[in-house]
């Protein structure tokens, strides 16, 4: 991600992915007992963390034309 090459950086929909892959791995590992949840709170979750992801991605892209805009 912070090589110096853009060239040799993940694009965003790899870091997307990546992502949305650990959120997954990171649920599916926590110990849930503390809240009940049941598969419409879960997907409420989901869509909320998808939301996000996907507001950072677009933030990102902004911010990475920002920096390509300065280059020589």
């Amino acid at each position: 991600c912070w090589q110096l090459l853009p060239k040799d950086r993940p694009t965003f929909s790899e870091l997307y992915e990546q992502i949305n892959k650990i959120i997954e791995i990171n649920y599916t590992n926590n110990d849930l007992s503390y809240m009940e949840t049941n598969d419409e709170t879960y997907s409420s979750l989901q869509q909320d963390w998808r939301k996000e992801i996907q507001d950072i991605f677009e933030e990102l892209k902004t911010k990475e034309q920002e920096i390509r805009d300065r280059e020589p």
